[in-house]
C-alpha cells in the first residue's frame, strides 16, 4: 500500500507542519470508529505531541500502514496561529515507520546461496583436479613399473657393463644421501654407510632406469627434492611402489 510518508522522520515532520496537539492512530484500511493503536488527546502543545509520537514509534518496529487523525481544540489552533475551520475537518495522513524491503532477507539470502553454490563447485573443481593429478601420476608410475619388470624378465647381460659407475656420478652421490636422510627420519647419512647389497640394488636401479630416462641424474634429483621439501607426497609415492 501506497502512503504520504515513510519513516519516523517524515512523519515527524508532518506533525510539527501542522501545528495540531493531539492525534489518534489506526490501521490503515479499517472502519475509522475502530479502536485506535495508540491516542494522544491529553497533550496542549505540538511539542508534547511530537514527543508522545516518538515514545510510540521507539517500541514500534514493523511497516505496517498507518492513518494518524490530526487534531486540536478551537482554542489551541488559535494559540498556534492557525484560522479553526470546523468544515474542513481534522487533519489526515497515512504513513509507514519502515520500508518493506528492511523485513525481507531474499537478496540477503539469494547472496548467501550462491555463495554457498559456488564454494560447492570451487571444491568439487579442486577435487577434481586432484584426481586428475593423481591419476595421471599412478598412470606414470605403471608404465614404469611395466617397464622394471619387462626388464627384470630379460636375461641379465653383462654386469660388468651394467655398473655404469653410477655412485662415481656426482649427481647420484648427492641424490643417495638426500634419500638416505629422507628414508631416516631426516637423520644424515653418509653414502658410505649404506650396506653393500643396498649399494648393489642401487646400481641395479640405475642401470635400468637410464635406459629408459635418459635424464636420469636429474630426475632422482627432483625426486631427492620432493622428500626433503614435500614429505607427504613423497611418502605417498613410497607407498605406492611398495605395494606393487
Amino acid at each position: 500500500m501506497q502512503t504520504d510518508h515513510t519513516g519516523i522522520d517524515e512523519v515527524a515532520g508532518a506533525i510539527k507542519l501542522s501545528k495540531k496537539t493531539k492525534f489518534r492512530i489506526i490501521r490503515a484500511g479499517i472502519n475509522k470508529n475502530s479502536y485506535p493503536v495508540f491516542e494522544c488527546k491529553d497533550s496542549t502543545t505540538n511539542e508534547k505531541a511530537l514527543q508522545r509520537f516518538y515514545e510510540w514509534a521507539e517500541v514500534t518496529d514493523n511497516c505496517i500502514a498507518y492513518e494518524m487523525e490530526l487534531f486540536s481544540t478551537k482554542e489551541e489552533d488559535e494559540a498556534n496561529g492557525i484560522e479553526f475551520n470546523k468544515k474542513l475537518g481534522n487533519i489526515r495522513i497515512t504513513f509507514k515507520l519502515n520500508k518493506e524491503e528492511k523485513y525481507q532477507p531474499h537478496s540477503q539470502q539469494q547472496h548467501s546461496n550462491q555463495y554457498d553454490q559456488t564454494a560447492i563447485i570451487e571444491n568439487a573443481l579442486l577435487k577434481q583436479k586432484a584426481f586428475y593429478e593423481n591419476n595421471e601420476l599412478m598412470k606414470r608410475l605403471e608404465v614404469m613399473d611395466a617397464k622394471l619388470n619387462e626388464y627384470m624378465n630379460e636375461e641379465d647381460e653383462d654386469d660388468d657393463e651394467a655398473q655404469l659407475s653410477g655412485l662415481n656420478n656426482p649427481n647420484i652421490i648427492n641424490l643417495l644421501g638426500l634419500l638416505s636422510k629422507a628414508l631416516s627420519g631426516n637423520k644424515p647419512t653418509v653414502v658410505n654407510g649404506l650396506k653393500s647389497e643396498q649399494i648393489s640394488n642401487i646400481n641395479n636401479a640405475v642401470k635400468i632406469l637410464s635406459r629408459y630416462d635418459d635424464q636420469i641424474d636429474t630426475d632422482l634429483l627432483k625426486l631427492a627434492n620432493l622428500a626433503e621439501n614435500n614429505t607427504a607426497t613423497f611418502e605417498m609415492l613410497l607407498k605406492t611402489l611398495r605395494s606393487m
